[in-house]
């Protein structure tokens, strides 16, 4: 039986419960910690220093993103990978997580089942997938409350 981690606030995209955290070794002795969600598959942000940071950084829910990006408060972000494309659009909401903007467009293609995602380039989180940017883009902006902003 499922039991959800203790640690994790409930997806802010779909309101599930059931997370888990991952480690992405991505340099030689550096690894990411992300907190994913198996209800919508969305992922939190990639932080450093430990599982811990991981979970932590998931649970912080702000507004405003200088509050957010406070190293001493907020842990070291994991660098982002840089095969992004921009989103500029007035129609996206703010990330869930550190309430910025910045966001990206990612397509997966391969046969992905939803190939393609909203995410930040602040704090590398990821919204739930979609089949196309449009679809991708109302998953992002779903919030738990039912709300489509």
């Amino acid at each position: 039986m499922y039991s959800p981690d203790p640690r994790g606030e409930p997806c802010p995209f779909c309101g599930s419960a059931d997370l888990d955290v991952d480690e992405f070794a991505f340099e030689e002795h550096v690894s990411a910690y992300i907190v994913n969600c198996n209800g919508c598959q969305a992922s939190g942000p990639w932080m450093t220093e430990s599982e811990n940071e991981g979970w932590r950084a998931w649970n912080l829910r702000t507004e405003t993103p200088e509050a957010w990006l406070n190293p001493e408060e907020r842990g070291t972000l994991a660098e982002p990978l840089d095969d992004k494309d921009p989103l500029v659009t007035e129609d996206a909401v703010p990330c869930p997580f550190c309430g910025n903007r910045r966001l990206f467009y990612r397509g997966l293609g391969g046969g992905a089942t939803l190939p393609c995602f909203v995410g930040c380039e602040t704090c590398d989180a990821t919204g739930p997938g979609g089949t196309d940017r449009a679809s991708a883009l109302e998953a992002w902006n779903r919030r738990v409350s039912g709300n489509v902003y």
